[in-house]
């Protein structure tokens, strides 16, 4: 019988070097955009105006008080999103399990979940009403 080391074997070399690596790259990158995205969402206005304008969308956007109440939430789903997303990272490389994955499911899972939030002010918006109800009576 071999004598026990008094060392964790798993705290000398990491089981996936070049997955850890990644994992924590990716997860820094999505706090980059987290935190770039809530500040925008913070004040959504002028993003909706814009969407509006690369549609072709004439007038302006006033729905302002809903979009800061969604935009709110919608930077809220990608905080909460983001912190469990790092948490799930974290726990599958302590486990020694592969997981450059998690980021990138889990980005794209809480991204889309904000964009829905986001969707609901702008095809609430008159104008926006207006352009899609013009539209479907005169379709060019």
């Amino acid at each position: 019988m071999a004598p026990a080391s008094d060392e964790p074997r798993s705290s000398a070399v990491p089981a996936h070097p070049l997955d850890r690596l990644v994992s924590l790259g990716l997860l820094a990158f999505g706090l980059w955009n987290v935190i770039s995205a809530v500040a925008t969402y913070l004040n959504p206005s002028p993003l909706m105006a814009q969407m509006m304008q690369m549609l072709g969308i004439s007038g302006e956007f006033t729905n302002d008080a809903m979009a800061k109440t969604w935009g709110i939430a919608a930077g809220a789903v990608l905080i909460i999103g983001w912190i469990l997303t790092a948490a799930w990272t974290v726990l599958r490389l302590r486990r020694g399990k592969i997981a450059w994955w998690v980021p990138l499911v889990g980005g794209v899972v809480f991204v889309a979940l904000a964009s829905v939030l986001l969707v609901v002010p702008f095809y609430s918006d008159p104008a926006v009403i207006s352009y899609i109800d013009q539209q479907v009576r005169n379709p060019t």
